[in-house]
């Protein structure tokens, strides 16, 4: 298959996975006194699921409006990439932080890197460590987040 075809594919699935999120999230209220949650699962390293997962924060603020909506992305396994500070995405990341996007990433999944690979990620600043991110990400679902895998 061409390079080509592998970039139209990615576009095609990054494309059907927005709209998939913009159809879940339109079921979901806008109330004026009361905030909702949205957390956004990164756990593995395709840039289809960066593109989606930034695509999908800037859609959800712009549609219920940033004060309406509390947005965490979650990066843990090989998601870990998308927050390393010597990628490509390091000026959308601290945009959406910027905007009130929360950035965290699992601790034990660095400490694992460093442990086997000698190497220390360099994350973005602004991103948050968290020590364990599925027990996070269970936290968060305890607490009414909605949950938004790419």
């Amino acid at each position: 298959m061409s390079l080509f075809h592998q970039k139209f594919i990615i576009l095609l699935f990054s494309l059907l996975l927005i709209s998939i999120s913009s159809i879940v999230l339109a079921s979901v209220p806008a109330n004026d006194k009361e905030k909702f949650n949205v957390v956004i699962h990164i756990s593995k390293n395709l840039k289809a699921d960066y593109l989606a997962a930034l695509t999908q924060a800037k859609i959800i603020q712009k549609h219920y409006g940033k004060d309406q909506v509390n947005i965490e992305i979650l990066v843990n396994g090989t998601g870990i990439g998308f927050v390393n500070r010597q990628n490509q995405y390091v000026e959308p990341i601290t945009d959406l932080i910027n905007d009130g996007v929360r950035f965290s990433a699992c601790n034990a999944t660095i400490r694992r890197i460093l442990k086997d690979n000698n190497y220390e990620v360099p994350l973005i600043e602004g991103v948050k460590f968290v020590p364990f991110g599925i027990v996070h990400l269970i936290e968060l679902q305890r607490n009414g987040y909605y949950y938004l895998k790419p």
